[in-house]
């Protein structure tokens, strides 16, 4: 091979690759990597293009399943790659992994999935059928040769390699890392104690559930603030609504406070960091709270559980339960020497486990092995 490599992120939306898949492009370039970026492009084509990428718009529609659509990206995509060459295609979660195996043969590819048992989940109708496809579409791009499968959790493991996906073509990359000079520990604020859920507002990260243990909370007379920090995603089916968010803040159940471009100010002033999510692969929100010394309160699903060590940086609660997760809230709401005695436990295993530099030290190592 002559020159730098090539390595060709394909990503369905431009912010994702910007909040979760940046500081892995800054070293790879640094690295003496060609990095290039196909996605739908919205507000970060600039500060982007400004690291050092290449970019390439695709018309990823991530709520559609038109097959016509569909192929068109496919075409897209094909075109990117016959005119960048790449060496290695990292394709980030589903809709690319599915997507590039109708690639051209030649680059390598490093498949990045993360909530793969979301096509395992007991479903009806429409969304059974469609659940269905991804199965069989995923089975055919994993068991692909030249492609090398990455997960975030065991969990995720276990089911990559039931679909195909060879164990000695798999990796396990505990999810994308964060900057621990960049988080750092705050010192918890004064007044009451503030819960916080940094996430897209989706009823499968447990909204419905969160604001239920609130409202039990209130009743109970409890002095705290349950902070909802994110926003609505219309292209997901299982998007709340902006009406439902203000209504519950209306209420006085909730504070509602939108997209935030720094999470660190969220940690700054909330307390307790809370995610009663179905399922995840390894959530960046818990990582960054973690990094700022925060305790956290999850369900007990693939992707929380790996970060959240039960009664040692966090609490765990059971899935789709709300009571439980009151209550959990109410242990921390009352116990100060807990509270940061769990988020000391948060932030030692943010700077062991979940560093950005070991994280990226694990891709450049596996790309490195796929050039041979």
């Amino acid at each position: 091979m002559t020159g730098h490599p090539t390595l060709l992120f394909v990503v369905t939306e431009d912010w994702y690759f910007w909040t979760h898949r940046r500081h892995l492009a800054e070293a790879s370039i640094a690295a003496g990597w060609r990095v290039v970026l196909a996605a739908n492009i919205a507000r970060h084509e600039a500060a982007i293009r400004d690291l050092g990428v290449e970019v390439f718009p695709l018309a990823w529609d991530r709520g559609s399943t038109n097959p016509i659509g569909e192929w068109r990206v496919i075409r897209q995509l094909r075109d990117v790659v016959t005119r960048v060459r790449p060496d290695i295609v990292h394709n980030v979660a589903m809709k690319p992994v599915l997507h590039s195996q109708w690639l051209p043969r030649g680059p390598r590819m490093v498949n990045a999935v993360s909530g793969v048992g979301y096509v395992f989940l007991a479903a009806g109708g429409r969304t059974r059928l469609l659940q269905t496809g991804v199965r069989l579409g995923l089975r055919r791009a994993l068991r692909q040769p030249r492609g090398h499968t990455v997960v975030q959790n065991r969990d995720d493991e276990a089911l990559v390699n039931a679909l195909g996906s060879a164990p000695e073509r798999t990796s396990m990359i505990e999810g994308v890392g964060i900057n621990t000079e960049h988080y750092r520990v705050a010192a918890e604020p004064d007044g009451p104690v503030r819960f916080a859920i940094v996430t897209r507002m989706l009823w499968d990260k447990g909204i419905a559930e969160l604001v239920d243990a609130a409202r039990m909370l209130r009743a109970e007379g409890l002095d705290c603030v349950v902070e909802f920090v994110g926003e609505p995603d219309a292209a997901n089916r299982a998007s709340v609504t902006h009406s439902d968010l203000q209504s519950w803040a209306n209420e006085g159940v909730i504070e509602y406070s939108g997209w935030c471009e720094d999470v660190r100010e969220v940690w700054r002033r909330a307390h307790v960091a809370v995610l009663p999510s179905y399922r995840e692969g390894m959530p960046k929100a818990l990582l960054e709270a973690a990094g700022c010394g925060r305790p956290m309160i999850a369900t007990d699903v693939p992707g929380c559980r790996a970060i959240v060590s039960h009664e040692k940086t966090g609490l765990l609660v059971p899935k789709g339960e709300s009571a439980p997760l009151a209550q959990a809230m109410r242990t921390l709401a009352e116990d100060a020497a807990l509270r940061a005695r769990m988020g000391a436990a948060a932030r030692q295993s943010a700077e062991q486990r979940f560093s950005a530099a070991l994280v990226t030290a694990q891709f450049e190592s596996l790309y490195q092995s796929l050039l041979g």
